[in-house]
């Protein structure tokens, strides 16, 4: 065993010194150890007859170092040739002393040596030594020269020479805020003949400087917008091709530091909350936005609750909760709780829908799309085979799903067999579809063709005949759904190739934009004024893009579909556009893309959250959401962005515009609702929540939870030396805990449940959570054991009729739980008794310093935090009360107090 005590380098030679252990004792070596950097290895050590302590490189010499022993001798020698050419030896320290710094001037012309009594020994080679070879004097603050005395009453006094003071108030010359706003001239686009003949060397571009300018300027002519819609250009980069994809449409890369380092209102600035994706299998979150802007989906599943542990409909009513609350401008919601319960869903698993871990380099193993279009119809057939509302279930079945009947002919007598069922997504049918006819690859014909086709099967019982036999299949349409979900199916090279020309062509023209732009006149068709320059009905051509805006649809006696082209017939059905999922390809030769989602929001969704900015069409990717126009949300480019799925909503059908009701009651607190996995005694005193019990808005409670690592952080560290996150850690709640704050029952909990979890578990975190392995297994633990669904609900309550939350870190409790609450119903110690820009105080000091208790000796106990948190609550309720000024000097002592004991409370407490 042996300790370093000392080191230098100079070059690439590196020396130490250090104590070794002999007969019990440490006692210092006597050579030093030498290592030469180039080669990484260690070379001979440096034998001496004195007992080294401190040593250093003399700065201006190669291999010279001063050496300073434990009896306090100073000697100067060169480190090759040893102690037998010692320039220099100086018994430093006295009366016992012993130096415990050493320090040599940039010069080489002096030595300075601290000791233990506080004084500093110096060595120079003479009286005029210089200590720094480039010193330059001190310099002082300007002196404040005085002010002048101003008789009161002389009226020929300057009174500008008497300088303001600098206050926060506001001042009666002060500008007006509007008027020193800073504005900038917005940059001119690049020229198009400029990005043509651009190259692009890594993320630079390099042009040849044309005819008609001169260089380094750039003329500011009338601003324009950029032309929308433009298919996209590449950009060489070595041997492959990028393509040079908007902003907007990019990939956004997973986040793994933490919320406080990002600007969201640069990803974000609408009023629509976005969705993490640096969690596994986020590659759903444009389904999940997609599901959320319906208005029918959203009422029913917002309304939805059942005591089913695993059910991805109530996963899907808290996450759109969540949705519905999170503020403008805020942090993008974290779906964890649905994932995690999609991720145990077994028909997801069977399905592969599941992805095993979360790597970038599993982005290259699959295919999103091609994911998204199992995804779709999978969790369509959750939301219609929910067992515990069928009112609800029956009204999304309805509205999405079309009836139809499979009829199979047999080939050889002629029998035919029918069979209805029902479908939510329709697939489009590429077969016998030719490829010089432009109007068959149409996207209405398309439809109608996938809705009645034809197939023969090489295998078909016969009832009659008793046999396997070719058979003919069929299908008829006996009703259209009311929200009608199509599969473009575009996941083969051949598919692309086909639909190329129809896609490449898929660019409005200048003059249905000018169209579009000009303003429609009041009158509309029964304007008399000739002179009239305003339209005087809709000229625009909603099938000028591949996607039309809208879609008529004719239903046939014989079950055919057939499309329309006029909607002034009865019996025609029009369709408008509700959302589109496209497939975003990051470079033309590699396989990697990801999804993004254009919908278009309904105006009542903007009217019940009182939006100002009632924006239409809107794209959301992952947490990046834009408010886009019409022509980025129905362009598509076969380079980079090709549809994946399109939703259309029935022109005229019922959609479901009230507000939901809230399904968690105050029952869920009841027996009946409790979903125990083990109803082991719980220690300690509890007490249910009765139903005599009042609480509401206001009411006081205190919480705590503890949590295991289910994730360890992987990093790695670059070039540079900084490490970078390749995994974020991933974290569980394990126990929660919720306290009475007021009234008879103060500080008994009336929620305290370990959480019950399937997940490997890779640190308990004993030490900070007094979780031990074994406790949240529902074989083997000795806790009462709750799932995370039943707590949840419960907090969700207590969060949604107004109770105000006391706890230390909640901000951190409520983000592993996912839950949304208002920080008008947050009082979080940590913040509360912390000054601005020093750091944060943990529970056990505060608990010290104001009760004078010793908490969290052993292990975390949740109730004990709780109601230690809870007790520094109400001493600051006490402090606020007397004076704010009270208050801070309070915090000054306290900051005090943690900075003479290093933050630790073991010296001063037994």
């Amino acid at each position: 065993m042996s300790a370093l005590n000392d080191f230098d380098v100079q070059g690439n030679t590196l020396i130490s010194c250090g104590f070794s252990v002999r007969s019990g004792a440490m006692v210092p070596d006597r050579f030093l150890t030498v290592y030469d950097l180039r080669m990484n290895r260690k070379m001979s050590p440096v034998p001496l007859s004195l007992e080294p302590f401190l040593l250093k490189f003399m700065p201006a010499f190669s291999s010279r170092l001063a050496l300073l022993s434990t009896m306090g001798q100073l000697i100067v020698f060169d480190a090759i040739a040893g102690p037998a050419s010692a320039a220099m030896m100086e018994h430093v320290t006295a009366n016992g002393a012993i130096g415990i710094s050493l320090d040599i001037s940039s010069s080489c012309q002096c030595i300075a040596v601290g000791d233990s009594t506080g004084y500093v020994h110096r060595f120079s080679i003479s009286p005029d030594s210089v200590v720094n070879s480039f010193s330059r004097p001190t310099e002082f603050a300007d002196p404040i020269i005085p002010i002048e005395p101003i008789a009161v009453d002389d009226l020929s006094a300057a009174l500008s020479s008497i300088p303001m003071p600098v206050t926060p108030s506001k001042r009666l010359s002060d500008w007006p805020a509007e008027l020193i706003k800073p504005r900038y001239r917005p940059t001119p686009p690049i020229p198009d003949d400029i990005l043509e003949s651009m190259r692009m060397v890594g993320t630079i571009g390099y042009a040849p400087k044309p005819a008609n300018r001169r260089p380094n300027q750039i003329s500011y002519p009338n601003f324009r917008s950029l032309s929308k819609g433009t298919p996209a250009k590449l950009k060489k980069n070595g041997d492959s091709e990028d393509l040079m994809i908007p902003k907007k449409f990019r990939r956004m890369e997973p986040r793994t530091k933490n919320l406080e380092d990002y600007d969201f209102s640069f990803y974000n600035r609408t009023n629509l909350p976005g969705l993490e994706n640096s969690l596994m299998n986020s590659y759903c979150n444009p389904g999940l936005q997609m599901l959320y802007y319906h208005p029918t989906i959203r009422y029913h599943t917002l309304s939805h609750l059942c005591k089913e542990e695993n059910c991805l409909k109530c996963e899907l009513s808290f996450l759109f909760h969540m949705l519905d609350q999170t503020p403008p401008g805020n942090a993008p919601v974290y779906p964890t709780n649905f994932l995690r319960t999609f991720r145990f869903n077994v028909e997801a698993t069977n399905l592969g829908l599941v992805l095993p871990d979360f790597s970038e380099n599993l982005q290259e193993q699959f295919d999103a799309s091609k994911l998204f279009q199992t995804w779709v119809p999978f969790i369509y057939q959750q939301l219609v085979q929910s067992r515990s509302d069928d009112a609800s279930s029956n009204d999304i079945e309805r509205s999405f799903s079309f009836q139809q009947v499979l009829t199979t002919t047999c080939l050889i007598c002629g029998s035919a067999s029918g069979k209805r069922s029902t479908s939510q997504v329709l697939n489009l049918n590429y077969r016998d579809v030719e490829k010089e006819n432009k109007d068959s690859l149409q996207f209405s014909s398309l439809v109608s063709n996938s809705f009645s086709f034809e197939n023969y099967l090489d295998k078909a019982w016969c009832e009659r005949c008793q046999h396997y036999n070719r058979a003919q299949q069929a299908r008829k349409i006996e009703l259209l759904p009311e929200v009608l979900t199509i599969n473009c199916d575009i996941t083969t090279e051949d598919t692309l190739v086909l639909l190329r020309p129809v896609l490449e062509s898929d660019v409005p023209t200048s003059d249905s934009k000018q169209l579009k732009t000009q303003k429609i006149c009041w009158d509309g068709s029964n304007c008399k004024n000739t002179m009239c320059k305003f339209l005087h009905h809709d000229t625009r051509e909603y099938q000028k893009y591949w996607i039309p805006e809208r879609l008529y649809l004719k239903l046939g006696i014989d079950g055919t579909v057939d499309k329309a082209n006029a909607k002034d017939e009865k019996e025609n059905r029009s369709y408008r556009l509700h959302s589109v999922i496209y497939k975003i390809a990051e470079t033309k030769a590699s396989t990697r893309h990801h999804l993004v989602a254009c919908i278009r929001v309904n105006p009542f969704y903007h009217d019940v959250h009182d939006h100002s900015d009632k924006g239409e069409w809107y794209l959301f990717n992952d947490y990046c959401v834009k408010k886009i126009g019409i022509d980025d949300a129905l362009v598509c480019a076969p380079q980079w962005k090709i549809p994946c799925f399109v939703s259309y909503i029935l022109e005229g059908s019922n959609l479901p515009l009230s507000t939901p009701t809230n399904p968690i009651a105050r029952d869920v607190f009841s027996d009946n609702w409790e979903l125990k996995v083990l109803k082991n005694p719980r220690e300690g005193p509890f007490k249910p929540l009765g139903n005599d019990e009042h609480i509401g808005k206001g009411t006081l409670v205190s919480m705590d939870a503890e949590f295991v690592t289910l994730q360890s952080e992987e990093a790695e560290l670059k070039s540079e030396g900084k490490p970078v996150i390749i995994r974020p850690s991933h974290k569980a709640v394990a126990r929660i805990t919720v306290i009475r704050g007021e009234g008879k029952d103060e500080g008994v909990p009336f929620l305290d449940d370990y959480i019950s979890t399937f997940d490997h578990v890779a640190d308990y975190l004993t030490a900070y959570s007094g979780i031990q392995p074994g406790d949240l297994d529902a074989r083997s633990s000795a806790r009462c054991l709750a799932t995370l669904k039943s707590a949840y609900v419960r907090l969700r309550h207590l969060v949604d009729i107004g109770v105000v939350f006391v706890g230390h870190g909640l901000k951190n409790d409520f983000f592993v739980i996912n839950l949304l609450v208002p920080p008008e119903q947050i009082r979080d110690t940590v913040h509360l008794f912390h000054l601005p820009h020093q750091r944060m105080i943990s529970l056990k000091f505060l608990a010290w310093y104001y009760l004078g208790a010793n908490i969290q000796s052993g292990s975390h106990d949740s109730v004990e935090d709780a109601r230690t948190a809870l007790k520094l609550y109400r001493i600051y309720i006490k402090l606020i009360n007397d004076d704010e000024k009270t208050l801070r000097d309070s915090l000054k002592k306290l900051y005090e107090a943690g900075t003479r004991r290093s933050w630790l409370i073991e010296k001063t407490l037994k």
